[in-house]
C-alpha cells in the first residue's frame, strides 16, 4: 500500500486512480436519486469501471485536479468494513479499504480495486462501464468482444523465472520418480537422468524449466523467492463461529512434498467417529484422506498463482474450509461443477499429478469429494461462497445419518465391481432418504436402483412413491415405520383425533403433531389433515395464530361417514364426484 504522499503524486489518466472530494460524506454509493447517466458517478460505478480497466484505486477526500489537495472526507466514517461488504454485495467485487490521514489529520479513504478476471467484465445497471476523462461510459462492442475472446494462458507451462536444475529439491525429485515409476509400473524410471524424467513430464522443454517445475520440485528458498504465495496456510478454530484462529501453521516448499505434509498435519488432528453396526462398532475418521487430498490438489491445480494470496485451510469443529485464489476455471459454475470435466488453470500441474498417480485424472477430484461425503452421510460439499476472486469449498465433518452410511456400506459390499454405485446413483439414494418429491428425482436412475434392490416402489402413475429398501429401516431401528408404508395412515390418524376429543375438549396444533407422529405424519402433513377436517366442518376453530384452538363441531358425528370416505379418496376426488358439497 502506498503512502498518502505517494498517492497524491499519481495521475488519474495514467495510474488507474480516481480522486473524489466527497468532503461531506454524501458521495453516492449506488446511484442514489440521480437519473440517467449521472447515476453511474457513484462508488459502485467507479469500482466497476476501474475493475474493468485492470484494477486501481478510488480515493475519497482528495480534489481531482492535479496537484491533488487533501480536503478530508466523512464518507463511511467508522464503517469502512460495512462499506467493503456493501460493495461486494452490489458488485461481486472484493475490494479492500484503508483510512489515511495527512499532517492536519484530514481523513482520506482509499478503496483498492482488483482487476476483473480474464474473459469477464462487470456492469453497472446492465452497462459495462469504463472511464473516459471525467465520464463513465459504456464500453464499445469491440472492447467487449476482445475481453470475451481472452484466453488465460497456462501459468504452469510458462517459464517466467530464472532458475536451473541446481535449484530443484533432491528429495522432491526422488519422490516424483518413485511414484511415477509405481504408477507406470516401470522401475527403470527411478534410475533415469533427472532431465529425461522432467522432459517426459513436460517440465523441462528446450533447456528451460517452466513454472510448473518450480512449483512441484523447487527448493523451498527458491519458491519463496519467486512464488511465496504458493504456500498453504492452515488455521484451527475451536468454535464454529470463531473469527480469530487458535493456531496457525504455514506449509512451504515443493508441491510434491507439500501435499503429503499438509495431509500428515491434518491427519495428526484426526479423531474417530464411532458408528454402530448391530453389536459391532467401527470407527469412521473425522477427516477422510481421499477427500482432503483431492480438495487440496484441486485447489493447487486450479488456483491462480498470479494472485498474491495463499491457499488457506480453515478447520472448525463441524467443517473444514478450503479457499484458493482465483475464481472457477472458464465454463465452471457452482451449478455444473460435478457435471463437467473442468479445464485446469494450470494444466502442466494437473497432468503431472495425474501421470504420477497423485490424482487419477484431471477433473475427477470433485466427483470423489462429493461421492465420499454423500456415501458417508456427511452432507453435500458446498461451493456457494465462491466468486470471481476465490473458490471456497466447505466440507462437512459430522455424520448426518449413520444408518444411511451403514446401508450404503452394506449394499456396496454385495455388488460386483462392475456394478458399483456411481456418484449420481448415491445422490438419488440420498434424495429418496430425504423424502424429496418425485419431480426432483432422476427417475431412470431410480428405476435402476429398484432393479438393484436398493429402492422399493409403491403405487402407479402419479401415485408412485419410492423409498429405500427394508434394510435401511432395519439399520435405523424403524421397522414399524417401514411396516406402516410410505404414506401416512390417514384413517388411523382420524380415529386417533376422534379418540383425543373423547378425552379432551380442545386441542392445539402441537397436540395433533405429537398425536400423529406415530402414524408417519410430518408436521406439514398434520397441518394439511387438520385444515381438511376444518374445511369440511368436522372441526371448528377459536382464536387466531398460535392461540388457535380446535374443537369438535356440533354436528361432527353426523359427518363421520362422508369424512371417512374423504380420507380414503381425498377431498379433491370427492369434489369431482360431486360429493364435496354434502360436507358443507
Amino acid at each position: 500500500m502506498s503512502t498518502l504522499k505517494e498517492i497524491l503524486q499519481l495521475k488519474e489518466s495514467e495510474d488507474r486512480i480516481e480522486f473524489k472530494e466527497a468532503k461531506d460524506g454524501n458521495f453516492a454509493f449506488n446511484g442514489g436519486s440521480r437519473k440517467g447517466k449521472k447515476r453511474r458517478r457513484c462508488i459502485c460505478g467507479y469500482v466497476i469501471a476501474l475493475a474493468n480497466e485492470g484494477g486501481g484505486r478510488l480515493v475519497l477526500g482528495v480534489s481531482d485536479k492535479h496537484p491533488h489537495e487533501v480536503v478530508g472526507t466523512k464518507q463511511r466514517t467508522g464503517a469502512i468494513g460495512k462499506l467493503t461488504q456493501d460493495i461486494y454485495d452490489h458488485t461481486g467485487i472484493r475490494v479492500s479499504t484503508i483510512e489515511l490521514f495527512d499532517d492536519n489529520k484530514l481523513r482520506v479513504l482509499v478503496i483498492e480495486i482488483p482487476s476483473r478476471p480474464v474473459g469477464r467484465y462487470y456492469c453497472f445497471e446492465d452497462v459495462p462501464l469504463m472511464r473516459v476523462g471525467d465520464e463513465l461510459l459504456a464500453m464499445p462492442q469491440t472492447q467487449i468482444h476482445a475481453i470475451i475472446n481472452e484466453s488465460e494462458l497456462d501459468f504452469s507451462s510458462r517459464a517466467d523465472y530464472d532458475f536451473t536444475l541446481i535449484d530443484l529439491d533432491d528429495q522432491s525429485i526422488a519422490r516424483m520418480k518413485e511414484i511415477y515409476a509405481r504408477k507406470q509400473n516401470n522401475d527403470l524410471i527411478k534410475t533415469m537422468p533427472n532431465e529425461q524424467v522432467l522432459s517426459d513430464l513436460n517440465l523441462y522443454n528446450g533447456g528451460e524449466l517452466n513454472n510448473g517445475c518450480l512449483l512441484l520440485l523447487g527448493k523451498r528458498e527458491v519458491i519463496n523467492q519467486f512464488l511465496p504465495n504458493a504456500a498453504v496456510r492452515i488455521e484451527i478454530r475451536s468454535t464454529t463461529s470463531q473469527i480469530k484462529f487458535d493456531r496457525r501453521e504455514v506449509f512451504e516448499g515443493p508441491l510434491f512434498l507439500l501435499v503429503d505434509e499438509v495431509w500428515g498435519f491434518i491427519n495428526s488432528l484426526n479423531k474417530s467417529i464411532p458408528v454402530a453396526d448391530g453389536p459391532y462398532i467401527f470407527d469412521l475418521p473425522m477427516y477422510n484422506e481421499e477427500v482432503i487430498r483431492e480438495a487440496l490438489v484441486n485447489a493447487l491445480v486450479h488456483r491462480s498463482y498470479r494472485l498474491l494470496a495463499e491457499t488457506v485451510i480453515k478447520i472448525y469443529p463441524d467443517r473444514l474450509v478450503v479457499t484458493s485464489p482465483g475464481g472457477f476455471p472458464n465454463g465452471v459454475t457452482v451449478d455444473n461443477i460435478i457435471l463437467i470435466n473442468s479445464t485446469p488453470r494450470n494444466r502442466v500441474l494437473a497432468d503431472v499429478f495425474a501421470r504420477t498417480g497423485i490424482v487419477e485424472r484431471s477433473g475427477q477430484g470433485v466427483d470423489k469429494i462429493f461421492y465420499n461425503c454423500i456415501r458417508e452421510s456427511r452432507g453435500y460439499p458446498d461451493y456457494t461462497n465462491s466468486d470471481d476472486f476465490q473458490v471456497e469449498l466447505v466440507l462437512p465433518i459430522s455424520v448426518e445419518d449413520p444408518a444411511f452410511l451403514l446401508f450404503i456400506r452394506d449394499k456396496q459390499s454385495k455388488l460386483d465391481d462392475s456394478d458399483m454405485l456411481s456418484l449420481f446413483e448415491i445422490m438419488e439414494l440420498d434424495k429418496i432418504r430425504r423424502n424429496e418429491k418425485n419431480g426432483e428425482l432422476d427417475i431412470p436412475k431410480v428405476k435402476k436402483l429398484v432393479q438393484k434392490g436398493l429402492v422399493e416402489k409403491k403405487g402407479r402413475t402419479k401415485g408412485t412413491q419410492y423409498r429405500l429398501s427394508k434394510d435401511y429401516f432395519q439399520f435405523t431401528g424403524k421397522e414399524a415405520k417401514y411396516a406402516l408404508g410410505m404414506r401416512p395412515d390417514r384413517e388411523a390418524a382420524f380415529y386417533a383425533i376422534r379418540k383425543f376429543f373423547e378425552d379432551f375438549e380442545s386441542a392445539k396444533m402441537g397436540n395433533f403433531v405429537s398425536l400423529l407422529s406415530k402414524f408417519n405424519f410430518s408436521r406439514e402433513q398434520v397441518k394439511n389433515l387438520v385444515y381438511e377436517l376444518r374445511d369440511v366442518h368436522y372441526l371448528e376453530t377459536r382464536g387466531s395464530g398460535r392461540a388457535t384452538r380446535y374443537f369438535l363441531s356440533s354436528n361432527a358425528v353426523d359427518r363421520e361417514t362422508i369424512i371417512q370416505e374423504a380420507l380414503k379418496l381425498g377431498l379433491e376426488e370427492l369434489k369431482k364426484r360431486g360429493k364435496r358439497k354434502n360436507t358443507q
